[in-house]
């Protein structure tokens, strides 16, 4: 019963958040769309932002948190473009893919470290 209500709260919150994302950042997402960028082109992007900021973590603070910044903006920016454009089933996983691929390579790096 209580793990229902958590769920329930989960995806609601979560909802909410795909909201409030799609109506602020949308107004950013539309000339990108006219441009022709895709969901895709803003995944990759972040993906390579996102190996800067895990480069920089232990050698320069001040890079690490301009390029974390640019990945997480980036990583939110191609969900928004996605739900308006129309996501794929490509698009989905290699969201998915390169997010993981980041959280597993600065967890990586916590431990060499």
């Amino acid at each position: 019963m209580l793990s229902r209500l958590y769920s329930t709260l989960f995806v609601k919150t979560l909802n909410y958040s795909r909201k409030a994302r799609s109506y602020y950042l949308g107004e950013l997402a539309r000339p990108l769309k006219r441009m022709g960028i895709t969901a895709n082109h803003l995944t990759f992007a972040s993906f390579f932002f996102g190996i800067l900021c895990i480069y920089f973590l232990f050698e320069n603070h001040l890079l690490f948190v301009i390029f974390g910044c640019i990945h997480l903006t980036l990583d939110m920016m191609d969900g928004v473009l996605a739900r308006l454009s129309g996501a794929t089933l490509f698009g989905t996983y290699f969201d998915t893919i390169t997010d993981n691929i980041i959280a597993i390579l600065l967890l990586s790096s916590y431990s060499i470290y």
